[in-house]
């Protein structure tokens, strides 16, 4: 659980979140990203983080599944995270998986 004083820098901070969709079907494996600016509110005892976007939306995600984006002088401002749903038109048992990315692979996505 996050220590009170650190839950509270946190509040407040501007995140950019991307949701990275992978279809995988016969003609192969394509994706999309899409990006979205929220503000960080709140952070419940259950460690998830309520975000509303720009545009007003409402989100819950896990806390330790945003990361700081470090700047240029070291300081760090943004924070950032990944999820990813993947189709896989293939498979009967398992279609549908989601998950977040750690954070390598969460600034990959940003790099791209």
């Amino acid at each position: 659980m996050l220590e009170m004083i650190e839950r509270n820098r946190l509040i407040g901070r501007p995140v950019r979140l991307a949701f990275r969709t992978t279809h995988i079907d016969k003609a192969g494996e394509t994706w999309d990203v899409k990006i979205l600016r929220a503000e960080l509110l709140e952070i419940d005892v259950a460690g998830e983080a309520l975000l509303i976007s720009d545009d007003g939306v409402h989100l819950r995600v896990p806390v330790a599944h945003l990361y700081p984006l470090l700047q240029e002088d070291g300081g760090t401002g943004e924070m950032y995270g990944v999820q990813e749903v993947i189709r896989d038109f293939h498979n009967a048992y398992s279609p549908v998986k989601l998950r977040w990315l750690d954070r390598s692979a969460a600034l990959h996505q940003f790099e791209e």
